[in-house]
């Protein structure tokens, strides 16, 4: 894994096998190299978007067909398993925030137009929006003024504390950390979380 990690992004995207991109999609329930291979997949599919670039003059719809698309059936929480959803929310989710279509829209955006059958409930997409944000926040390609506030009021007051430490994340991670809107998700986080320790 670690070679192939080394040899990927140096290679065109022809010389890739076909499926190499199935095998690691396939294994996203492994604990071992977990980062490494959910980097390889956002990496295969960007550089099959390149490729298809030089060629055509690209869609939006094309871009989700070609980078999204196939990534699908890992994102619903009602069929993989727990650890593949586990993966695909601390390594796929964060690694994906970086690629954006031709419209400018984000995975984000993508992701809550998914159909209903992907049986993606209330609590998985917040999860999914709290994971992406804060990737977004720390890797400087979102200020916190851009951030939604009332998702942010909820993700600070949440009853996940993975959750709550990643809503602390982007209060202190990001670029205008004296911005009104930091200094008032930071104190929030504080009370919030010194009541939790005071009632047990």
């Amino acid at each position: 894994m670690v070679a192939l990690s080394s040899i990927i992004p140096s290679i065109p995207v022809r010389e890739v096998p076909d499926d190499l991109l199935e095998r690691l999609l396939k294994d996203l329930d492994l604990v071992e190299f977990s980062p490494i291979r959910c980097t390889l997949i956002v990496e295969i599919l960007q550089a099959r978007w390149s490729e298809y670039v030089r060629a055509e003059q690209p869609t939006e719809e094309e871009f989700q067909q070609i980078v999204y698309k196939p990534l699908l059936p890992s994102f619903d929480p009602s069929t993989v398993s727990p650890q593949t959803w586990q993966n695909v929310q601390r390594y796929l989710y964060p690694t994906l925030s970086s690629v954006s279509s031709p419209s400018g829209r984000g995975f984000l955006a993508y992701l809550e137009t998914l159909p209903a059958e992907l049986h993606f409930d209330e609590d998985a997409m917040f999860e999914c929006w709290i994971t992406i944000t804060a990737a977004a926040v720390q890797s400087k390609q979102l200020g916190i003024r851009s951030v939604n506030q009332e998702k942010m009021k909820q993700a600070i007051w949440h009853a996940d504390f993975s959750i709550r430490l990643k809503a602390f994340s982007i209060c202190t991670q990001n670029e205008d950390l004296l911005d009104e809107r930091s200094v008032k998700g930071i104190k929030a986080a504080f009370v919030y979380n010194a009541a939790l320790h005071v009632v047990g």
